[in-house]
Protein backbone atom coordinates (compact mmCIF):
# COMPACT_ATOMS: atom_id res chain seq x y z
CA UNK A 1 0.00 0.00 0.00
CA UNK A 2 1.52 3.37 -0.83
CA UNK A 3 1.41 6.52 1.49
CA UNK A 4 0.05 9.83 -0.46
CA UNK A 5 1.12 13.52 0.81
CA UNK A 6 -1.75 16.15 0.04
CA UNK A 7 0.77 18.68 -0.85
CA UNK A 8 0.18 22.31 -2.01
CA UNK A 9 1.18 24.29 -4.73
CA UNK A 10 3.38 26.41 -2.94
CA UNK A 11 5.98 23.66 -1.50
CA UNK A 12 7.94 21.77 -3.83
CA UNK A 13 9.30 18.14 -2.61
CA UNK A 14 8.35 16.28 0.20
CA UNK A 15 7.04 17.11 3.20
CA UNK A 16 10.30 16.29 4.80
CA UNK A 17 12.59 18.16 2.33
CA UNK A 18 10.47 21.17 2.98
CA UNK A 19 10.85 20.85 6.57
CA UNK A 20 14.20 19.80 6.55
CA UNK A 21 15.34 23.05 3.92
CA UNK A 22 13.10 25.43 6.08
CA UNK A 23 14.95 24.62 9.39
CA UNK A 24 18.05 25.38 7.45
CA UNK A 25 17.26 28.35 5.76
CA UNK A 26 15.24 30.90 8.30
CA UNK A 27 13.65 28.75 11.58
CA UNK A 28 16.75 29.03 13.41
CA UNK A 29 16.62 32.67 15.15
CA UNK A 30 19.20 32.66 17.54
CA UNK A 31 22.28 32.14 15.81
CA UNK A 32 24.78 32.77 18.62
CA UNK A 33 23.70 29.67 20.70
CA UNK A 34 25.70 26.27 19.95
CA UNK A 35 26.23 23.13 21.53
CA UNK A 36 28.95 24.47 23.50
CA UNK A 37 27.10 27.19 25.45
CA UNK A 38 23.40 25.67 25.74
CA UNK A 39 23.17 23.87 28.55
CA UNK A 40 19.77 22.45 29.73
CA UNK A 41 20.04 21.26 32.57
CA UNK A 42 20.66 22.73 35.60
CA UNK A 43 20.35 23.15 39.76
CA UNK A 44 19.85 26.50 41.49
CA UNK A 45 20.64 26.15 45.39
CA UNK A 46 19.27 29.03 48.01
CA UNK A 47 21.48 29.04 51.26
CA UNK A 48 22.88 26.44 53.30
CA UNK A 49 20.91 23.16 53.56
CA UNK A 50 18.70 24.31 50.89
CA UNK A 51 17.20 21.50 48.80
CA UNK A 52 18.98 22.18 44.66
CA UNK A 53 15.93 23.26 42.26
CA UNK A 54 15.86 22.55 38.49
CA UNK A 55 16.62 25.53 36.28
CA UNK A 56 17.58 25.67 32.83
CA UNK A 57 20.59 27.64 31.51
CA UNK A 58 19.95 29.21 27.79
CA UNK A 59 23.16 31.13 27.56
CA UNK A 60 26.77 31.41 29.75
CA UNK A 61 29.46 33.56 29.04
CA UNK A 62 32.81 33.89 31.06
CA UNK A 63 31.44 35.92 33.75
CA UNK A 64 27.29 35.19 33.63
CA UNK A 65 24.79 33.46 32.77
CA UNK A 66 21.09 33.48 31.64
CA UNK A 67 18.36 31.20 33.83
CA UNK A 68 15.38 30.10 33.41
CA UNK A 69 13.55 29.31 36.81
CA UNK A 70 10.05 28.56 37.78
CA UNK A 71 9.64 30.08 41.25
CA UNK A 72 9.35 33.13 42.22
CA UNK A 73 11.88 33.13 45.84
CA UNK A 74 15.17 33.75 44.49
CA UNK A 75 17.35 35.71 46.90
CA UNK A 76 20.09 37.80 45.60
CA UNK A 77 22.86 35.19 45.89
CA UNK A 78 22.69 31.82 45.17
CA UNK A 79 24.80 29.11 43.55
CA UNK A 80 24.21 27.47 39.82
CA UNK A 81 25.03 23.44 39.95
CA UNK A 82 25.95 22.53 36.16
CA UNK A 83 24.81 19.46 34.89
CA UNK A 84 28.70 19.04 34.77
CA UNK A 85 28.32 18.69 38.63
CA UNK A 86 30.61 22.15 38.50
CA UNK A 87 28.79 24.58 40.86
CA UNK A 88 29.28 28.53 40.72
CA UNK A 89 28.33 31.55 42.82
CA UNK A 90 25.87 33.77 41.61
CA UNK A 91 24.35 37.40 42.30
CA UNK A 92 21.06 38.01 40.69
CA UNK A 93 21.40 40.96 38.15
CA UNK A 94 17.87 41.31 36.56
CA UNK A 95 14.91 39.52 36.48
CA UNK A 96 11.85 39.51 33.78
CA UNK A 97 9.60 36.32 34.87
CA UNK A 98 11.10 33.40 34.44
CA UNK A 99 14.21 34.59 33.09
CA UNK A 100 16.97 35.70 35.24
CA UNK A 101 20.56 37.15 34.89
CA UNK A 102 23.00 35.81 37.02
CA UNK A 103 26.99 37.44 37.71
CA UNK A 104 29.31 34.78 38.40
CA UNK A 105 31.12 36.06 41.93
CA UNK A 106 33.40 33.64 42.58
Amino acid sequence: MALSFNVSSKMSGTPDEHYRTRRRVGMGLNQRRNESTFKPAAKIKFGTGALPRDCMITDVSEGSAKVIAEYPDIPDEFTIIFSTGRSRQCRLVWRIGCELGAEFTD
